[in-house]
């Protein structure tokens, strides 16, 4: 199983089965939105929210490398 793994500059971080990933928006120059399966609900209208703060139209760089991440065979 494979993990996304996120930390902010306050120490907080998220840790995500990849496979819980549901959907990614763009939302403006420098945020990416990406939305998950909740971890601690069985309700399925929840979903957990990450937000990334990105270097402005860099959005498909960063796509890019979250999509390369979970396909890479045993990363």
């Amino acid at each position: 199983m494979k993990f996304l793994y996120f930390k902010d500059a306050n120490d907080d971080a998220y840790m995500y089965p990849a496979a819980n990933l549901i959907s990614v928006i763009h939302d403006g120059d420098t945020t990416l939105k990406l939305f998950f399966a909740p971890a601690s609900s069985n309700d399925a209208n929840d979903t957990d929210l990450v937000t990334l703060t990105i270097t402005s139209n860099k959005e498909q760089e960063v796509l890019d490398a979250i999509v390369g991440a979970i396909n890479a065979p045993n990363a």
